[in-house]
């Protein structure tokens, strides 16, 4: 075979089908990589999306809230009742709207709630609920879902918010300055004094924010949450869930259609906080994490 005259090698014939048989196949072409500016801008889209998403749930929450309160005038109600020294009423009044504002959110998103270990809650005296947190709606899912009625301890941002402020006030929420942390064991001492007397119910999440993981993984446990139970001897009752994390995830609400988005809480048994050290302490709330984290795995919900 002569050699081809622009092709000296010969690669041209060989490459020719039609006059020397059939060619060899093409050498796969080595992928692009990805335009790095573009994939950071994709995901900056992203966050947005998010973020929007995020502000648009809240304000339905919210909206729900103060129609809720404006409808039933329950505002001017719970006054006159604490006015009067009807403390136990207007608890329980303040009680059913938020049973009457969960049931309303979770029923609006189609959204169904599935609860097991309901015999092992503590329903009177007081009590420390710890549990994991993954999104804004674990408030209105413990609140209107647990079986009886508690506070929350919570951001002190959150007091911005008008409705909201007045709403966790009724309920007897603890709010924090994260501006001022050193202060917080003396609060969580003499919040559980006040939990112990009055036999109220408090709602504590342990990870300190909400779970970064995508999959809703619990973090890991601070151990200073556990001075609202431990100086007073309050019990403490294990809880953990899944599925709201899904409820601020765009692609899970698109996938799923209302009705068939889970959400799972379990309750597990009461145990008393450790009256040791500090070694003790820690011990108590890594065994604590672990068998949260063991529940979760079980009753984990996957969408669409």
């Amino acid at each position: 075979m002569r050699p081809d005259p622009i092709d000296p090698a010969g690669t041209a014939a060989a490459r020719d089908g039609s006059r020397h048989g059939a060619a060899p196949p093409p050498e796969p072409v080595p992928a692009e990589p990805a335009d790095a500016d573009e994939a950071e801008d994709r995901a900056g889209l992203s966050r947005i999306r998010g973020l929007w998403n995020g502000f648009k749930l809240a304000g339905f929450a919210l909206e729900n809230l103060a129609y809720m309160m404006l409808k039933a005038r329950i505002a001017p109600y719970l006054w006159w009742l604490r006015r009067a020294g009807r403390a136990a009423e207007a608890d329980a009044v303040a009680y059913r709207m938020t049973l009457v504002w969960a049931e309303r959110i979770f029923r609006r998103l189609g959204c169904r709630i599935e609860v097991e270990g309901a015999g092992h809650l503590r329903r009177a005296g007081p009590l420390v609920v710890m549990s994991n947190h993954q999104a804004m709606y674990d408030i209105p899912l413990l609140a209107g879902y647990l079986g009886r009625p508690v506070g929350f301890v919570f951001k002190r941002e959150l007091l911005l918010i008008p409705v909201l402020k007045y709403w966790m006030r009724q309920i007897h929420c603890k709010a924090i300055d994260r501006k001022e942390r050193r202060r917080t064991p003396e609060l969580y001492e003499r919040w559980g004094e006040e939990i112990r007397d009055l036999g109220r119910g408090m709602v504590v999440f342990p990870e300190g924010t909400r779970t970064r993981d995508p999959q809703g993984r619990l973090g890991s446990f601070r151990r200073g949450s556990l001075r609202l139970a431990e100086r007073s001897g309050i019990p403490i009752q294990p809880v953990v869930f899944d599925g709201t994390r899904l409820l601020t995830d765009p692609a899970a609400l698109a996938r799923t259609p209302k009705g068939e988005r889970i959400v799972r809480l379990k309750i597990l048994p009461v145990r008393m906080p450790p009256q040791g050290s500090a070694p003790e302490s820690k011990r108590f709330m890594d065994r604590l994490r672990a068998d949260l984290a063991a529940e979760w795995e079980r009753i984990r919900v996957t969408w669409g």
